[in-house]
């Protein structure tokens, strides 16, 4: 089966609840705890205001079972009123399945949406760019406010963040964590993501004695899920999360963020890997093309005693009799390639036109002139000139 395109990728949708975000099953709930409610007179049901999570609506629904168990063993009225007690008994057991089914039904989205961003990120072609952009992908799976932070020197320094449809609260939240560095020490629970490299979830976050008090201070985030940003052998980021309104967060966001900033973290070494082999493949070529040169001037033509030909470089008329003479002992320091180079430096020409004349890359004569300022003790190309016709 094809994989659905990030276009058509749905949102994960919070509000209400966190994983029970179906309103026909926060209805049949509702409904199902006030019959148990009335025919058993259990309290144990979630008030009206509450935020139904899967994790509230499965205990009660443990205590619902409990009371209409309870009910029906007491019971000793008619046989109606145990039917009915077993017919509310069977809902129950029925509107459980439901939310099970709900809830593995936001996830299922929610794993969907992961894969798009890992899509949209993979295109990135810098570091800089993948952290602007991740927080705000972030949003896309889910998370109403996400932040994305460096790990520098031991340092907790916060680079970017996403709110939806505020960003200047999302703008008052990396200031918070940008101005104000945390040292990543057992005051903070963050050294558990530098610690065990998992992700976490703190579910008290205003309460908690050891979260960073300016980032919850400015977010005033009640609950929210963190894991570390992995590339090679170190920790070398954050990624933070929460749901905005009512702050409610669960295991499955704790995995959700882990399995996001660890794509995350792949993306970077993907980036930082392209950016070295392109750099290796500069040297290379740099030293490709002496090699090059050296085996031809091994390979073309007899050895002779002489000096070999200088070809008067482009634009220049003068013959080379009137030129200055060689100092013949810095001369030999040069190879015969090395000296064709020296007197087009000597002539004015660029590293471009030079090149363009030997028929070599421009990083090959590069090369060249390096090695002979170095042999020649030259700072410049004016210094070498002066030195070589001493």
């Amino acid at each position: 089966m094809s994989s659905p395109s990030p276009r058509t990728i749905p949102r994960v949708p919070r509000g209400l609840s966190a994983e029970l975000d179906d309103g026909d099953v926060v209805r049949r709930l509702r409904d199902v705890f006030e019959l148990v409610t009335s025919l058993t007179g259990w309290t144990g049901a979630p008030g009206r205001a509450d935020l139904v999570t899967r994790r509230l609506a499965e205990g009660a629904l443990d205590g619902a079972r409990d009371a209409v168990v309870a009910a029906i063993a007491a019971a000793d009225g008619s046989e109606a009123d145990r039917g009915r007690l077993s017919v509310l008994l069977v809902q129950i057991c029925e509107v459980r399945s439901a939310v099970r089914e709900a809830a593995l039904s936001r996830r299922a989205v929610a794993l969907a949406s992961a894969r798009g961003v890992f899509e949209r990120l993979r295109p990135l072609s810098t570091v800089t760019s993948l952290m602007e952009r991740a927080p705000a992908e972030l949003g896309r799976v889910g998370f109403e406010r996400c932040l994305l932070s460096k790990v520098d020197r031991g340092r907790w320094i916060a680079r970017a963040a996403h709110v939806r449809d505020d960003p200047r609260l999302a703008e008052a939240i990396r200031e918070a964590g940008s101005r104000h560095p945390r040292q990543i020490d057992r005051q903070l629970v963050e050294a558990e993501l530098v610690r065990t490299r998992k992700p976490i979830l703190v579910a008290d976050a205003q309460d908690h004695p050891r979260v960073h008090r300016e980032l919850v201070s400015t977010s005033g985030s009640l609950a929210y899920v963190a894991a570390p940003l992995v590339a090679g052998s170190s920790v070398i980021g954050f990624v933070h999360g929460d749901t905005g309104v009512g702050n409610v967060v669960d295991e499955f966001d704790r995995e959700l963020i882990g399995v996001l900033a660890e794509g995350i973290g792949l993306a970077v070494e993907r980036i930082v890997h392209r950016e070295r082999l392109f750099s290796l493949k500069q040297v290379l070529a740099s030293y490709t093309g002496s090699v090059l040169d050296m085996v031809e001037e091994m390979t073309d033509g007899a050895p002779t005693f002489d000096e070999p030909p200088v070809t008067a470089p482009v634009g220049v008329s003068q013959p080379r009799s009137e030129r200055p003479a060689r100092n013949p002992e810095v001369a030999r320091l040069l190879t015969p390639r090395e000296l064709e180079v020296m007197d087009l430096i000597a002539a004015g020409d660029t590293n471009s036109r030079i090149a363009a004349r030997l028929f070599v890359t421009e990083a090959t004569v590069k090369a060249h002139v390096k090695h002979i300022f170095r042999k020649l003790s030259a700072a410049n190309r004016a210094e070498a000139v002066s030195r070589y016709y001493r």
